[in-house]
Protein backbone atom coordinates (compact mmCIF):
# COMPACT_ATOMS: atom_id res chain seq x y z
CA UNK A 1 0.00 0.00 0.00
CA UNK A 2 1.33 3.21 -0.68
CA UNK A 3 0.84 6.38 1.47
CA UNK A 4 -2.19 7.94 -0.49
CA UNK A 5 -4.22 4.65 0.27
CA UNK A 6 -7.96 5.08 -0.07
CA UNK A 7 -9.65 5.37 3.43
CA UNK A 8 -12.90 6.83 5.12
CA UNK A 9 -12.19 9.53 7.73
CA UNK A 10 -14.86 9.34 10.77
CA UNK A 11 -15.86 12.34 12.52
CA UNK A 12 -15.42 13.04 15.98
CA UNK A 13 -16.62 9.89 17.62
CA UNK A 14 -13.38 8.36 17.27
CA UNK A 15 -12.08 10.68 19.61
CA UNK A 16 -10.86 9.57 21.72
CA UNK A 17 -7.38 27.52 52.72
CA UNK A 18 -5.06 26.25 49.51
CA UNK A 19 -3.90 23.54 52.75
CA UNK A 20 -0.63 24.02 53.39
CA UNK A 21 2.00 21.82 52.53
CA UNK A 22 2.59 18.89 54.99
CA UNK A 23 5.93 18.66 56.96
CA UNK A 24 8.60 17.60 54.56
CA UNK A 25 10.11 14.57 55.78
CA UNK A 26 13.34 14.77 53.50
CA UNK A 27 16.62 16.06 53.75
CA UNK A 28 16.46 19.46 56.11
CA UNK A 29 19.28 20.88 53.74
CA UNK A 30 16.91 21.28 50.88
CA UNK A 31 16.73 24.45 48.20
CA UNK A 32 14.22 27.34 48.36
CA UNK A 33 11.88 27.90 45.87
CA UNK A 34 10.51 31.17 45.28
CA UNK A 35 9.56 33.60 42.81
CA UNK A 36 9.18 37.50 43.27
CA UNK A 37 6.46 37.66 46.11
CA UNK A 38 7.45 34.85 48.04
CA UNK A 39 9.30 35.17 51.37
CA UNK A 40 12.48 32.70 51.44
CA UNK A 41 16.02 33.04 52.17
CA UNK A 42 16.49 33.14 48.14
CA UNK A 43 15.38 36.23 46.53
CA UNK A 44 14.28 35.65 42.69
CA UNK A 45 15.15 37.45 39.85
CA UNK A 46 13.21 37.12 36.73
CA UNK A 47 13.64 34.07 34.07
CA UNK A 48 13.89 35.63 30.60
CA UNK A 49 10.52 34.33 29.17
CA UNK A 50 11.13 35.50 26.04
CA UNK A 51 14.03 32.91 25.50
CA UNK A 52 11.57 29.90 26.79
CA UNK A 53 9.37 28.30 24.79
CA UNK A 54 6.26 26.19 25.65
CA UNK A 55 3.85 23.57 24.02
CA UNK A 56 1.02 22.59 26.29
CA UNK A 57 -1.57 19.91 25.84
CA UNK A 58 -4.44 18.97 28.10
CA UNK A 59 -5.61 15.98 28.75
CA UNK A 60 -9.35 14.28 28.73
CA UNK A 61 -11.85 15.56 32.06
CA UNK A 62 -10.95 12.87 34.52
CA UNK A 63 -13.83 11.83 37.78
CA UNK A 64 -11.77 11.59 41.14
CA UNK A 65 -13.73 9.53 43.21
CA UNK A 66 -11.79 8.48 45.73
CA UNK A 67 -7.62 7.47 45.10
CA UNK A 68 -6.92 7.51 40.97
CA UNK A 69 -3.79 7.67 39.22
CA UNK A 70 -4.48 9.55 35.96
CA UNK A 71 -2.03 9.08 33.01
CA UNK A 72 -0.62 12.58 31.56
CA UNK A 73 -1.43 13.67 28.24
CA UNK A 74 0.71 13.19 25.53
CA UNK A 75 2.61 16.20 23.28
CA UNK A 76 3.41 14.94 20.03
CA UNK A 77 6.89 14.60 18.87
CA UNK A 78 8.01 14.25 22.84
CA UNK A 79 8.35 10.33 23.73
CA UNK A 80 10.25 11.05 26.73
CA UNK A 81 7.35 13.14 28.36
CA UNK A 82 3.78 12.31 29.03
CA UNK A 83 1.29 9.44 28.87
CA UNK A 84 3.59 8.03 25.65
CA UNK A 85 6.42 7.49 27.98
CA UNK A 86 4.33 6.34 31.25
CA UNK A 87 4.30 9.73 33.28
CA UNK A 88 1.06 9.93 35.41
CA UNK A 89 -0.20 11.91 38.78
CA UNK A 90 -1.76 10.20 41.74
CA UNK A 91 -4.53 11.45 43.47
CA UNK A 92 -7.35 11.65 45.74
CA UNK A 93 -10.32 13.10 46.47
CA UNK A 94 -13.49 13.44 44.94
CA UNK A 95 -14.38 15.72 41.61
CA UNK A 96 -16.76 15.57 38.76
CA UNK A 97 -14.32 16.87 36.58
CA UNK A 98 -10.33 17.61 37.14
CA UNK A 99 -8.22 18.36 33.98
CA UNK A 100 -4.35 17.52 33.63
CA UNK A 101 -2.52 19.96 31.84
CA UNK A 102 1.12 19.06 30.77
CA UNK A 103 3.39 22.18 28.76
CA UNK A 104 7.04 21.33 27.98
CA UNK A 105 9.72 23.84 26.16
CA UNK A 106 8.88 21.67 22.69
CA UNK A 107 8.28 24.94 20.05
CA UNK A 108 6.29 27.50 20.60
CA UNK A 109 7.14 31.63 21.87
CA UNK A 110 6.30 33.48 25.14
CA UNK A 111 7.11 31.59 27.79
CA UNK A 112 5.08 29.58 30.20
CA UNK A 113 1.48 28.14 28.98
CA UNK A 114 -1.41 30.52 29.42
CA UNK A 115 -2.50 30.97 33.02
CA UNK A 116 1.11 31.45 34.12
CA UNK A 117 1.99 34.98 32.21
CA UNK A 118 1.81 37.19 35.39
CA UNK A 119 5.44 37.66 36.50
CA UNK A 120 4.63 36.29 39.79
CA UNK A 121 3.97 33.15 38.19
CA UNK A 122 6.31 32.89 35.80
CA UNK A 123 9.47 33.59 37.54
CA UNK A 124 11.38 30.65 39.68
CA UNK A 125 14.64 30.84 41.57
CA UNK A 126 16.61 29.24 43.99
CA UNK A 127 19.48 30.30 46.36
CA UNK A 128 19.37 33.30 44.55
CA UNK A 129 20.17 31.15 41.06
CA UNK A 130 17.92 31.57 37.99
CA UNK A 131 16.00 28.82 37.50
CA UNK A 132 13.84 27.72 34.27
CA UNK A 133 11.42 24.82 34.62
CA UNK A 134 12.24 21.85 32.55
CA UNK A 135 8.44 22.03 32.16
CA UNK A 136 4.88 22.62 33.84
CA UNK A 137 2.27 20.08 35.20
CA UNK A 138 -1.51 21.91 35.73
CA UNK A 139 -4.01 20.27 37.76
CA UNK A 140 -7.77 22.06 36.64
CA UNK A 141 -10.84 21.23 39.42
CA UNK A 142 -14.13 22.26 37.82
CA UNK A 143 -15.99 21.22 40.58
CA UNK A 144 -18.90 24.35 41.69
CA UNK A 145 -17.51 24.63 45.17
CA UNK A 146 -14.30 23.70 46.41
CA UNK A 147 -12.20 20.64 46.71
CA UNK A 148 -9.27 19.03 48.11
CA UNK A 149 -6.79 17.41 45.95
CA UNK A 150 -4.49 15.06 47.60
CA UNK A 151 -1.09 14.87 45.49
CA UNK A 152 0.41 11.39 46.13
CA UNK A 153 2.77 10.49 43.55
CA UNK A 154 4.67 11.93 40.24
CA UNK A 155 5.89 9.59 38.19
CA UNK A 156 7.52 11.93 35.29
CA UNK A 157 10.31 11.32 32.68
CA UNK A 158 12.94 13.83 33.25
CA UNK A 159 15.94 14.19 30.92
CA UNK A 160 20.06 12.98 32.24
CA UNK A 161 20.99 15.19 34.92
CA UNK A 162 24.23 16.70 33.80
CA UNK A 163 26.94 16.08 36.81
CA UNK A 164 26.44 18.74 39.59
CA UNK A 165 22.86 19.10 39.55
CA UNK A 166 19.89 17.95 41.10
CA UNK A 167 15.88 17.78 40.51
CA UNK A 168 13.11 20.04 42.18
CA UNK A 169 9.82 19.82 41.99
CA UNK A 170 7.80 23.44 42.94
CA UNK A 171 4.31 24.52 43.20
CA UNK A 172 2.03 27.40 42.54
CA UNK A 173 -1.35 27.85 44.47
CA UNK A 174 -3.56 30.55 43.00
CA UNK A 175 -5.51 31.05 46.06
CA UNK A 176 -2.12 32.17 47.80
CA UNK A 177 -0.66 34.43 45.27
CA UNK A 178 1.34 36.36 47.45
CA UNK A 179 3.17 33.33 48.01
CA UNK A 180 4.09 32.56 44.50
CA UNK A 181 6.24 29.40 43.65
CA UNK A 182 6.77 28.00 46.82
CA UNK A 183 8.84 25.17 48.05
CA UNK A 184 7.33 21.46 47.17
CA UNK A 185 8.31 19.01 49.76
CA UNK A 186 9.98 17.09 47.34
CA UNK A 187 13.26 17.87 47.41
CA UNK A 188 14.71 15.49 50.27
CA UNK A 189 15.97 12.07 49.41
CA UNK A 190 12.69 10.00 50.62
CA UNK A 191 10.73 12.71 48.10
CA UNK A 192 12.60 11.98 45.04
CA UNK A 193 14.05 9.40 43.51
CA UNK A 194 15.80 10.18 39.97
CA UNK A 195 16.26 6.79 37.47
CA UNK A 196 18.03 7.70 35.12
CA UNK A 197 15.55 9.80 32.24
CA UNK A 198 12.61 8.82 35.11
CA UNK A 199 11.99 10.60 38.51
CA UNK A 200 9.08 9.65 41.33
CA UNK A 201 8.11 12.56 43.85
CA UNK A 202 5.91 11.73 46.64
CA UNK A 203 5.08 14.91 48.03
CA UNK A 204 2.13 13.96 50.18
CA UNK A 205 0.53 17.28 49.30
CA UNK A 206 -3.36 17.82 50.09
CA UNK A 207 -4.43 21.52 48.47
CA UNK A 208 -7.56 23.01 47.98
CA UNK A 209 -7.98 23.42 44.27
CA UNK A 210 -11.24 25.90 42.92
CA UNK A 211 -13.47 25.92 40.34
CA UNK A 212 -11.29 26.62 36.36
CA UNK A 213 -7.58 27.81 38.78
CA UNK A 214 -4.95 25.69 38.16
CA UNK A 215 -2.55 24.57 40.29
CA UNK A 216 0.84 24.31 38.78
CA UNK A 217 4.14 22.46 39.45
CA UNK A 218 6.80 22.98 37.87
CA UNK A 219 9.75 20.35 37.53
CA UNK A 220 12.92 21.61 37.16
CA UNK A 221 16.78 21.45 37.68
CA UNK A 222 19.16 23.26 40.18
CA UNK A 223 23.27 23.18 41.33
CA UNK A 224 23.55 20.52 43.76
CA UNK A 225 25.71 23.32 45.40
CA UNK A 226 22.14 25.19 46.57
CA UNK A 227 21.57 23.92 50.33
CA UNK A 228 19.60 27.01 51.76
CA UNK A 229 16.96 25.82 53.55
CA UNK A 230 13.53 27.73 53.28
CA UNK A 231 11.81 30.20 55.32
CA UNK A 232 8.09 29.50 55.37
CA UNK A 233 5.79 32.31 53.68
CA UNK A 234 3.88 33.78 56.54
CA UNK A 235 0.28 32.34 57.47
CA UNK A 236 -2.32 33.53 55.36
CA UNK A 237 -5.93 33.06 54.33
CA UNK A 238 -5.99 31.89 51.15
CA UNK A 239 -8.71 33.31 48.90
CA UNK A 240 -10.80 31.82 46.17
CA UNK A 241 -9.33 32.78 42.90
CA UNK A 242 -11.07 35.05 40.13
CA UNK A 243 -11.88 32.81 37.05
CA UNK A 244 -13.89 34.54 33.85
CA UNK A 245 -14.55 33.73 30.73
CA UNK A 246 -11.68 34.99 28.42
CA UNK A 247 -13.16 37.98 26.62
CA UNK A 248 -12.71 36.16 23.28
CA UNK A 249 -12.28 32.78 22.55
CA UNK A 250 -10.37 33.35 19.30
CA UNK A 251 -7.26 31.45 19.49
CA UNK A 252 -5.51 27.60 18.87
CA UNK A 253 -6.63 25.03 21.30
CA UNK A 254 -4.70 21.74 21.95
CA UNK A 255 -6.20 18.52 24.16
CA UNK A 256 -7.52 15.34 24.50
CA UNK A 257 -10.86 13.91 23.73
CA UNK A 258 -11.69 9.96 25.11
CA UNK A 259 -15.08 8.54 24.18
CA UNK A 260 -16.61 7.07 26.95
CA UNK A 261 -20.06 5.50 25.28
CA UNK A 262 -18.47 2.97 23.66
CA UNK A 263 -15.21 2.91 25.44
CA UNK A 264 -12.09 4.25 23.61
CA UNK A 265 -8.45 5.84 24.38
CA UNK A 266 -8.06 9.19 24.54
CA UNK A 267 -7.42 11.03 21.01
CA UNK A 268 -5.18 14.54 20.46
CA UNK A 269 -7.60 16.97 19.72
CA UNK A 270 -7.12 20.73 18.32
CA UNK A 271 -9.04 22.90 17.12
CA UNK A 272 -9.23 26.66 16.19
CA UNK A 273 -11.86 28.95 17.18
CA UNK A 274 -12.91 32.68 16.13
CA UNK A 275 -15.38 34.83 17.85
CA UNK A 276 -17.30 37.63 16.77
CA UNK A 277 -19.68 38.67 19.88
CA UNK A 278 -22.13 35.51 20.52
CA UNK A 279 -20.79 33.65 17.49
CA UNK A 280 -18.10 31.18 17.57
CA UNK A 281 -16.81 29.33 14.37
CA UNK A 282 -13.64 27.17 13.75
CA UNK A 283 -12.40 23.57 12.69
CA UNK A 284 -11.56 20.83 14.42
CA UNK A 285 -8.98 18.02 14.07
CA UNK A 286 -8.59 14.57 15.71
CA UNK A 287 -5.64 12.11 15.48
CA UNK A 288 -6.03 8.60 14.67
CA UNK A 289 -5.52 6.76 17.67
CA UNK A 290 -4.89 2.94 17.19
CA UNK A 291 -8.24 1.29 15.96
CA UNK A 292 -9.78 4.81 16.23
CA UNK A 293 -9.29 6.70 13.07
CA UNK A 294 -9.33 10.58 13.17
CA UNK A 295 -11.55 13.61 11.79
CA UNK A 296 -11.49 16.79 10.06
CA UNK A 297 -14.33 19.26 10.30
CA UNK A 298 -16.05 22.90 10.90
CA UNK A 299 -17.26 24.29 13.85
CA UNK A 300 -20.14 26.71 14.58
CA UNK A 301 -22.34 28.04 17.39
CA UNK A 302 -22.46 30.08 20.26
CA UNK A 303 -21.32 31.41 23.68
CA UNK A 304 -23.64 32.31 26.47
CA UNK A 305 -21.48 33.55 29.36
CA UNK A 306 -19.36 30.68 30.25
CA UNK A 307 -21.53 28.15 28.14
CA UNK A 308 -19.95 26.96 24.91
CA UNK A 309 -22.87 25.04 22.40
CA UNK A 310 -21.28 24.14 19.24
CA UNK A 311 -22.05 21.76 15.68
CA UNK A 312 -18.93 20.01 14.80
CA UNK A 313 -19.42 18.78 11.08
CA UNK A 314 -17.14 16.36 9.39
CA UNK A 315 -15.79 18.17 5.98
CA UNK A 316 -14.17 14.85 4.98
CA UNK A 317 -15.28 11.33 5.14
CA UNK A 318 -19.04 10.40 6.34
CA UNK A 319 -21.71 12.87 7.41
CA UNK A 320 -21.58 12.59 11.16
CA UNK A 321 -22.37 15.37 13.30
CA UNK A 322 -20.97 16.29 16.21
CA UNK A 323 -23.24 18.20 18.95
CA UNK A 324 -20.79 20.04 21.36
CA UNK A 325 -21.34 21.34 24.75
CA UNK A 326 -18.69 22.58 26.66
CA UNK A 327 -17.91 25.17 29.54
CA UNK A 328 -14.69 28.04 28.87
CA UNK A 329 -12.62 29.16 31.61
CA UNK A 330 -9.55 30.77 32.05
CA UNK A 331 -7.58 29.39 29.11
CA UNK A 332 -9.42 25.92 29.32
CA UNK A 333 -12.45 24.76 27.06
CA UNK A 334 -13.75 21.34 28.44
CA UNK A 335 -17.44 19.33 27.77
CA UNK A 336 -19.07 16.78 26.25
CA UNK A 337 -19.83 15.02 22.56
CA UNK A 338 -22.45 13.55 21.23
CA UNK A 339 -22.27 12.02 17.51
CA UNK A 340 -25.48 11.69 15.60
CA UNK A 341 -26.49 11.92 11.55
CA UNK A 342 -26.74 8.19 10.08
CA UNK A 343 -25.07 5.10 9.85
CA UNK A 344 -22.71 4.37 12.19
CA UNK A 345 -22.60 7.94 13.52
CA UNK A 346 -22.67 7.10 17.15
CA UNK A 347 -20.88 7.68 20.58
CA UNK A 348 -20.19 9.77 22.87
CA UNK A 349 -17.18 11.40 25.51
CA UNK A 350 -15.33 13.89 26.84
CA UNK A 351 -13.04 16.55 26.02
CA UNK A 352 -10.66 19.41 27.08
CA UNK A 353 -8.30 21.44 25.42
CA UNK A 354 -5.47 24.66 26.19
CA UNK A 355 -5.30 27.61 24.78
CA UNK A 356 -1.80 27.89 22.62
CA UNK A 357 0.56 30.91 23.23
CA UNK A 358 2.99 29.60 20.48
CA UNK A 359 3.26 31.41 17.04
CA UNK A 360 1.81 29.88 14.52
CA UNK A 361 4.33 29.55 11.65
CA UNK A 362 3.09 29.10 8.15
CA UNK A 363 3.47 26.33 6.29
CA UNK A 364 1.94 27.41 3.01
CA UNK A 365 3.60 26.85 -1.05
CA UNK A 366 5.03 24.07 -2.64
CA UNK A 367 7.57 21.78 -1.46
CA UNK A 368 9.73 19.36 -3.55
CA UNK A 369 11.73 16.25 -2.12
CA UNK A 370 12.38 12.51 -0.98
CA UNK A 371 10.31 10.09 -0.05
CA UNK A 372 10.95 6.88 0.94
CA UNK A 373 8.28 3.78 1.90
CA UNK A 374 8.68 0.29 2.46
CA UNK A 375 12.39 0.38 1.25
CA UNK A 376 11.83 1.94 -1.83
CA UNK A 377 13.17 5.65 -2.28
CA UNK A 378 10.91 8.03 -4.72
CA UNK A 379 10.32 11.84 -5.21
CA UNK A 380 7.55 13.85 -3.57
CA UNK A 381 5.87 17.25 -4.61
CA UNK A 382 3.57 19.01 -2.27
CA UNK A 383 1.27 22.20 -2.55
CA UNK A 384 0.00 23.38 0.94
CA UNK A 385 -2.55 25.73 1.37
CA UNK A 386 -3.14 27.27 5.56
CA UNK A 387 -5.56 29.17 7.50
CA UNK A 388 -4.40 29.66 11.17
CA UNK A 389 -2.95 25.97 12.93
CA UNK A 390 -4.75 24.28 9.73
CA UNK A 391 -3.54 23.49 6.63
CA UNK A 392 -4.56 20.77 3.56
CA UNK A 393 -3.12 20.08 0.32
CA UNK A 394 -2.18 17.48 -1.93
CA UNK A 395 0.84 15.86 -3.09
CA UNK A 396 2.04 13.22 -5.85
CA UNK A 397 4.41 10.60 -5.31
CA UNK A 398 6.48 9.07 -7.65
CA UNK A 399 8.37 5.51 -7.60
CA UNK A 400 10.77 4.80 -10.49
CA UNK A 401 12.45 1.88 -9.48
CA UNK A 402 8.27 0.57 -8.86
CA UNK A 403 5.63 2.70 -10.44
CA UNK A 404 3.21 0.27 -8.79
CA UNK A 405 3.42 2.51 -6.05
CA UNK A 406 3.13 6.22 -7.74
CA UNK A 407 0.55 7.82 -6.70
CA UNK A 408 -1.04 11.41 -5.68
CA UNK A 409 -4.19 12.67 -3.27
CA UNK A 410 -5.35 15.07 -0.79
CA UNK A 411 -4.22 15.47 3.06
CA UNK A 412 -5.28 17.71 6.40
CA UNK A 413 -3.28 18.69 9.14
CA UNK A 414 -2.32 20.76 12.08
CA UNK A 415 -0.04 22.65 13.61
CA UNK A 416 0.87 21.57 17.05
CA UNK A 417 3.34 23.87 18.22
CA UNK A 418 6.29 25.80 16.44
CA UNK A 419 8.13 23.26 15.15
CA UNK A 420 5.16 20.45 15.10
CA UNK A 421 2.28 19.76 13.13
CA UNK A 422 0.21 16.69 12.50
CA UNK A 423 -1.14 15.36 9.25
CA UNK A 424 -3.80 12.49 7.72
CA UNK A 425 -4.50 11.05 3.91
CA UNK A 426 -7.62 11.94 2.82
CA UNK A 427 -10.20 9.13 1.31
CA UNK A 428 -9.14 9.03 -2.51
CA UNK A 429 -12.73 6.98 -3.34
CA UNK A 430 -13.96 3.89 -2.11
CA UNK A 431 -14.07 3.07 1.66
CA UNK A 432 -10.72 0.68 2.74
CA UNK A 433 -9.38 0.52 6.16
CA UNK A 434 -6.09 2.09 5.77
CA UNK A 435 -4.73 5.66 7.39
CA UNK A 436 -1.82 6.92 6.87
CA UNK A 437 -0.99 9.68 9.03
CA UNK A 438 2.50 11.06 10.71
CA UNK A 439 3.97 13.92 12.61
CA UNK A 440 5.78 16.99 10.38
CA UNK A 441 8.58 18.42 11.74
CA UNK A 442 8.81 22.40 10.66
CA UNK A 443 12.56 23.60 10.14
CA UNK A 444 12.45 27.02 8.40
CA UNK A 445 11.12 26.25 4.82
CA UNK A 446 11.96 22.20 5.11
CA UNK A 447 9.67 20.10 6.37
CA UNK A 448 10.22 16.52 7.73
CA UNK A 449 8.08 13.93 8.31
CA UNK A 450 7.10 10.18 9.56
CA UNK A 451 4.53 8.60 8.48
CA UNK A 452 2.59 5.13 9.28
CA UNK A 453 0.38 3.51 6.86
CA UNK A 454 -2.60 1.88 9.47
CA UNK A 455 -3.82 3.64 12.55
CA UNK A 456 -7.11 0.76 12.26
CA UNK A 457 -4.53 -2.07 13.18
CA UNK A 458 -5.18 -3.96 9.58
CA UNK A 459 -2.17 -5.93 9.34
CA UNK A 460 -2.45 -5.13 5.62
CA UNK A 461 -1.92 -1.13 5.68
CA UNK A 462 1.79 -0.86 4.38
CA UNK A 463 2.36 2.50 4.51
CA UNK A 464 4.99 3.22 6.89
CA UNK A 465 7.54 5.62 5.78
CA UNK A 466 9.49 8.74 5.74
CA UNK A 467 9.83 12.26 3.64
CA UNK A 468 11.79 15.20 3.29
CA UNK A 469 10.71 18.49 1.69
CA UNK A 470 11.50 21.76 0.69
CA UNK A 471 9.65 25.21 0.31
CA UNK A 472 10.28 26.10 -3.53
Amino acid sequence: MHLFIKRAVLALSGLSLAALITACTGSANVPAASSGTGTTTASATPVPQSSISFAAISGAPVALNGRAVVTLPSIPGMSNLGGGNGDSITMSGTASNAVVTLASSSGGSGGPPAGLQSAGRSMLAIGGVNVTPLYYVGVTSFNPTPTQITFSQFNLGVPNLPPGTSLGLAHNDPSLPQNGWNQHCAFGPSQVTVNGSNATFTPNAPITTYFGAPVWFAVYQYPSSVTSAPTPPPPATPTAPTVTTPSSLTGTYVGSSVQTSPAGSPQYLEFSLTQSGTSVSGTFAVLPNGSQTGGFGTLSGSLSGSALALTGTNTFGNTCTNTINATASGALILGTFAVSGGSGCTGSGTFSAQLQTFTVPSVAGNYSGTVTQVGTSGTMTMTITQSGAFFSGSATLTFPSNPSMNGSGQFVGFISNATTAQFTVLPGGGNQSCAPFGTVTINGNQLTASFSGSSTGNGNCNGTGTFTVTHS
